[in-house]
């Protein structure tokens, strides 16, 4: 019987076992040829988007999914679009430039994970999916490649000095795109472990 029909394990580790055996890790093979496509595509001059304009289109992606995520949480009262709005808002925070914010984004991502596998019996019936696993998984690769080349990790390759600005913006781009779709369209799956529906204020 499937593990998540039959109940979730009591303890975070064989939880974060449970969701890390149903990503999909082949579809990661797809970030090396996307980074690269992106990098040659700037080197050939077929490619050359300014800053300025895909640092904007960050805030409205990242913005535009946490609000649609807060939308539908308003809509289904499920707690699981609460978590995925913070999810975005975290990374909408980042493009911002709140104060401390590009630290910051990786212990709110961090502590949001282990939320996630605390109340996991609350979220489940969509965080247990393995398309959205796996293109969270996806998602968060391509992140922290967009991390290493902003922190010039490739500093010595070909072209490294043309291409390294507009690959980390646009592959910060295209992350922030992957995560956001992935959380606000994942599929509900049947499951008997209980959801935890929001409750208005006041009730119990």
């Amino acid at each position: 019987m499937d593990r998540h029909e039959a109940g979730l394990p009591a303890s975070l580790g064989e939880r974060l076992a449970l969701l890390l055996g149903r990503v999909h890790w082949w579809v990661l093979g797809a970030a090396p040829p996307i980074v690269v496509a992106i990098a040659a595509s700037v080197m050939a001059g077929w490619y050359a988007p300014g800053k300025p304009a895909l640092e904007r289109l960050a805030v409205l992606v990242t913005g535009g999914f946490a609000a649609a995520c807060l939308v539908r949480l308003a809509t289904s009262r499920d707690a699981y679009f609460l978590w995925a709005a913070a999810v975005m808002l975290t990374l909408l925070g980042r493009e911002i430039r709140l104060p401390g914010a590009s630290s910051l984004v990786y212990v709110a991502l961090a502590l949001l994970g282990w939320l996630a596998l605390r109340r996991l019996d609350a979220l489940s019936h969509r965080l247990t999916g393995p398309a959205l696993l796996t293109a969270l998984a996806l998602g968060l690769l391509i992140y922290a490649i967009s991390v290493a080349v902003d922190q010039r990790w490739a500093r010595g390759l070909p072209g490294e000095a043309v291409w390294h600005v507009p690959l980390e913006e646009t592959l910060e781009l295209f992350s922030h795109s992957v995560i956001g779709v992935a959380l606000l369209w994942s599929p509900r799956r049947a499951a008997t472990t209980a959801r935890a529906p929001l409750s208005p204020p006041g009730t119990t």
